[in-house]
């Protein structure tokens, strides 16, 4: 029996094969459509697709059959091809979800998660549409002004300075201007405090934003008695040995709720992935209504060692580099700060230093 698949509905093979025979007979749309046009639009010339780039790109020759017409409005043809791509996405989330509801073994909230995620992920492939793209400084110019003119009203109806994702720390602040967009490294050898420093900001910044925190090191429920026993000024090691004052902890409970509202633990494994995570931040954003959020890596060094999509004969320096850029394009593409430490950036510096005894600056 022939299987059935929703994807095979959107796609249109006589449009692929007129916006190549498009851009053969005229070279020049191709820098025009190629902020529209990758791979992924193309379900069954993508080949031919690949090599007629790789041709107008380095100027070579290259030709497609004589009954491939061109098309009539190639920009709304390539346009077209987008639009099936975003809706083969939309078909692969039905059938999955179709999928888990006709399996009676699924529970009902799994069904949920599913769809949650699903919608994430659909969100997160049709946002993020600019990365890799060419854009001119003239037309970023109005929305530059537009954001400068708007932090100037905030800054003058508040009547104090706007800043990124508050630390809580105000020296900090002051140096920083909060926690941007970006990637920040927490640098130093273990057992200097970094998770505990981490977890001081990650609080703090609930305040301004949801906080998503990724733990390969601590237990989440381990993660969040740290933070609780910080807040109520109880020792750790005293509630774990059964001698804490309980009184004095539910208490502080009860007044940090608003923090652990907006602060979620995502227990780490060798099958995570960036892609999980960035699904789960903005999963955090969506349920809070925020346009950024804060996440926190803890800790990169130990994901590097056991991530499983980071195969490969890499040294574990090189797997944390590979992962730092993977967290700097997360951090770009949810518009928010990343913090996570790094202890190889202070192995770096210590084998630099070595390599150079004679007091040369790094």
């Amino acid at each position: 029996m022939q299987s059935y698949h929703l994807t095979d509905e959107f796609s249109d093979p006589v449009a692929e094969q007129a916006i190549l025979a498009s851009l053969t007979h005229s070279p020049r749309l191709y820098w025009e459509l190629l902020d529209l046009l990758t791979s992924e639009p193309f379900t069954t010339e993508a080949d031919t697709w690949q090599a007629l780039a790789f041709a107008l790109e380095t100027d070579q020759p290259y030709s497609v059959p004589a009954d491939w017409l061109p098309a009539p409005d190639p920009r709304a043809t390539a346009q077209r091809l987008v639009d099936l791509h975003q809706r083969r996405l939309l078909a692969v989330a039905q059938e999955r979800l179709a999928q888990a509801l006709f399996d009676e073994t699924t529970p009902a909230p799994d069904i949920v998660a599913l769809l949650e995620e699903e919608a994430l992920r659909i969100q997160a492939a049709l946002r993020d549409t600019t990365a890799g793209r060419l854009q001119w400084a003239s037309a970023l110019v109005p929305q530059v002004l537009a954001d400068a003119e708007s932090r100037r009203r905030q800054r003058e109806e508040t009547g104090s300075a706007v800043l990124g994702v508050t630390t809580g720390l105000t020296q900090l602040d002051h140096i920083l201007g909060g926690l941007s967009e970006g990637l920040y490294l927490l640098a130093g050898p273990p057992g200097m405090g970094k998770t505990t420093l981490a977890l001081q900001l990650a609080a703090a910044a609930t305040k301004d934003v949801p906080v998503v925190i990724v733990t390969f090191e601590h237990a989440p429920a381990n993660l969040t008695l740290k933070l609780l026993c910080a807040r109520a000024g109880v020792n750790l090691c005293d509630v774990q040995r059964g001698y804490a004052d309980l009184a004095k902890l539910r208490v502080a409970a009860q007044a940090w709720e608003p923090v652990a509202q907006r602060l979620a633990v995502v227990e780490g494994s060798s099958q995570l992935t960036v892609a999980q995570v960035r699904a789960q931040a903005r999963r955090a954003m969506w349920q809070h209504q925020t346009e950024r959020c804060l996440v926190v890596m803890d800790y990169l060094q130990l994901w590097a060692k056991v991530a499983e999509d980071l195969r490969g004969n890499f040294s574990v320096l090189a797997r944390v580099d590979m992962l730092g850029g993977l967290l700097r394009e997360l951090a770009v593409g949810l518009r928010s700060p990343v913090l996570t430490d790094d202890v190889s950036l202070l192995q770096t510096i210590n084998i630099h230093r070595t390599l150079q005894p004679n007091g040369a600056h790094f």
